[in-house]
């Protein structure tokens, strides 16, 4: 065997035993001396090292000599395949900065890499094709960018993605799961198609991962049904999409989905509905800039019931975000704005219109409630939750912290409490219960 050979070998016995970086310095020496000695096999085995020691624009040089050498070699189109993805796709682009050519060019070089086997568990076709689609989707939602998105899932197909969830253990030793290739591609293409709107697409796919797929995780449930109201209701199908959400919401109460409703129930001419839901979405848990919407749609509904001065106070709300943020106000917005006759700058500041608004918004949220009244049984130490006993009632109900209007040290056991019952969803049981809100100590 000549000094080449011997060498070569040692390399590979080195690899195989898992020494990558004794093995990678081996390779390293015979490139530099004897390149035109390799094989398809040693210069496999040298790009192969180079990957596993995290050198990947090395292990992308070598991988593409490989390729262009014997571009028929499984082996040879798998690293460099591989290369593409720790190059370009592992972590997503740094800082949010968009993509280069090189990163598109990759990731169509990796479809046509992986064709022969593209859903192998040794090919990273799906890896790279999620990731592209997640880049996308952190983008501003458009025509082209969802046209984008459904060229990209294309390349995939949902009965050959692995149907099975995954699960680990995180850093605290709790079981963590992971939705299936299958299911994520589903959730992406649903979205895709919505913002494409190919709205009869969209809610034909919907119902078939939910039928489809047996256990769906990250409220993809709630999601679904979420996308096929948001559709029929593009399709000028109001009442059903409206019917869909009031079933969703009690599971998922998301201050955007009362949006929905809100805007559902304005186009219905049920304003009083429209101002409850519109409450709820601007009480619940979210970013106040990102609700300016749903206040101008409140204003907008109060001035449908003749309530012009609450109507111009949520109409400046809307206005000052947007002054606050340095958003432009043009198009239907600025009409809107101009027509309630308030600016984007001045007093008061958003933040205190939204502090003068919420009683009324809490009237209107348990306006339809039922009152009553109880003790607070106990309220976790670490949590952000409690439960109460209410009277002439055997069994407890449960309140988020964040309900109780009151002080810190009130909002423990014994303190008598007038609160009201609302629908709501349990979790760990996985069924509907109720819970109390507005909790309010009896003075």
């Amino acid at each position: 065997m000549s000094d080449f050979g011997q060498r070569e070998s040692e390399a590979s016995d080195l690899r195989q035993n898992g020494d990558f970086e004794e093995a990678l310095k081996i390779y390293r020496e015979l490139w530099e001396a004897n390149k035109r000695e390799f094989d398809k096999w040693s210069t496999w085995s040298y790009a192969k090292c180079a990957q596993k020691c995290g050198h990947h624009d090395e292990s992308d040089k070598i991988a593409r000599y490989c390729y262009e050498q014997w571009p028929d070699f499984d082996l040879g189109r798998q690293v460099l395949a591989w290369s593409h993805y720790y190059r370009f796709f592992q972590g997503g682009t740094d800082d949010g900065k968009s993509p280069t050519s090189d990163y598109w060019k990759a990731a169509k070089e990796v479809v046509s890499l992986c064709e022969k086997d593209p859903y192998s568990k040794y090919s990273p076709f799906t890896r790279v094709l999620f990731s592209v689609i997640k880049e996308l989707e952190d983008k501003p939602s458009s025509q082209k960018n969802a046209e984008k998105r459904l060229e990209w899932l294309g390349h995939m197909d949902p009965d050959e993605l692995d149907p099975q969830a995954d699960s680990f253990r995180d850093d605290s030793g709790k079981r963590r799961v992971v939705a299936s290739d299958r299911e994520n591609w589903y959730s992406h293409m649903s979205k895709a198609l919505l913002d494409a709107e190919r709205h009869e697409d969209c809610i034909q796919l919907c119902q078939e991962a939910l039928q489809r797929i047996s256990e769906l995780h990250y409220d993809n449930d709630v999601w679904f049904k979420v996308r096929i109201a948001k559709a029929k209701s593009a399709l000028g199908r109001t009442e059903e999409a409206m019917t869909d959400l009031k079933e969703v919401v009690p599971k998922k109460p998301e201050w955007h989905i009362y949006k929905e409703l809100a805007t559902l129930a304005y186009q219905l001419n049920q304003h009083e509905e429209a101002l409850r839901y519109g409450a709820e979405a601007a009480l619940g848990e979210g970013p106040l800039h990102f609700k300016w919407e749903v206040f101008l749609l409140m204003a907008v509904t109060l001035r449908a019931k003749g309530n012009d001065d609450l109507a111009q106070q949520h109409a400046e709300l809307a206005a000052r975000i947007r002054g606050e943020k340095g958003w432009s106000i043009k198009g239907r917005t600025k009409e809107l704005i101009d027509e309630f006759e308030v600016g984007a700058e001045g007093e008061p500041s958003s933040k205190e219109l939204y502090r003068d608004l919420k009683g009324q918004w809490n009237e209107w949220v348990t306006e339809m409630l039922p009152s009553h009244e109880g003790v607070i049984d106990w309220v976790h130490s670490e949590k952000p939750f409690g439960f109460i006993e209410v009277d002439g009632q055997d069994e407890s109900v449960y309140f988020k912290t964040r309900s109780f209007n009151g002080s810190e040290e009130q909002c423990t056991g014994g303190t008598r409490v007038h609160f009201y019952m609302k629908e709501s969803y349990d979790r760990k049981k996985d069924e509907m219960s109720t819970e109390a809100v507005e909790v309010k100590p009896v003075k």
